[in-house]
């Protein structure tokens, strides 16, 4: 009846919007998110960390997720097991690709100098030896000396092998939709 169709879609809404609050409010501040949460969140990232380790024996998983937010949670929950390499853009360069996906001048602007003070502030509480700066233009100009700089960091060996790029037999997952 009208009347039970009335009060289900009121039930049905009130749920919405908590669920719209609570995922508004994860997606603001991880840090100030329930502890629950942060910590099942935590978990779930090292769980998936460890199978994939496990299955290729590999020393590093590289994440490229690009979320400071839950990198700094991870962070936080497990200083030891966390290195970061900050790939630090020109702002010119990030402000162009923004401005090409219709984002404007001015927001994008600010919105990378938000996320490179965030991403510098981990990286100050992390340390040099938890952290590398490393700025793509470098990497760009200069890729072997900036690789062997990664190397280095990462103690792992350099090989000339790592200039080569493959050319077939590639799959992205996300990527840049520049």
């Amino acid at each position: 009846n009208i009347e039970n169709q009335s009060r289900l879609r009121a039930i049905a809404n009130r749920r919405l919007k908590t669920l719209w609050f609570a995922l508004y409010n994860l997606q603001q501040k991880w840090s100030e998110a329930e502890p629950l949460v942060s910590r099942k969140l935590v978990d779930d990232y090292f769980q998936l960390y460890d199978a994939i380790h496990a299955c290729g024996e590999q020393q590093y998983i590289v994440d490229s997720s690009k979320n400071l937010d839950v990198f700094d949670l991870l962070r936080k929950a497990h200083p030891k097991r966390m290195k970061a390499i900050v790939l630090d853009r020109d702002y010119r360069a990030v402000i162009h690709s923004k401005m090409k996906r219709g984002q404007e001048m001015i927001g994008s602007a600010r919105s990378w100098a938000a996320r490179v003070r965030e991403s510098h502030r981990i990286a100050t509480l992390m340390g040099p030896s938890r952290c590398l700066l490393l700025k793509y233009e470098d990497l760009c100009l200069n890729p072997e000396k900036q690789l062997q700089r990664v190397c280095r960091f990462l103690n792992v060996e350099y090989t000339d092998a790592m200039l080569e790029r493959p050319t077939s037999n590639i799959h992205h997952i996300g990527g840049s939709p520049s």
